[in-house]
């Protein structure tokens, strides 16, 4: 079957990791995540990564986040 010969079932895998903590100053998250998707036609897909990363901290008495 022509149809066989050029398409084929996409798969989709989706793999992510992530950390959190702090004190009653600071706070931190930082993330990474991993996106592979195959396309229905052979030979087609794409592939993606991001990292991710946030902060903060209480100074002044309180009165200021960075």
């Amino acid at each position: 079957d022509w149809l066989d010969a050029i398409s084929r079932v996409g798969v989709t895998q989706n793999h992510s990791i992530s950390l959190s903590g702090g004190n009653a100053k600071t706070s931190y998250f930082g993330n990474f995540t991993y996106r592979k998707a195959e396309g229905v036609m052979k030979k087609t897909g794409n592939e993606s990564m991001s990292v991710a990363f946030d902060m903060s901290h209480w100074m002044l008495n309180d009165m200021l986040k960075l």
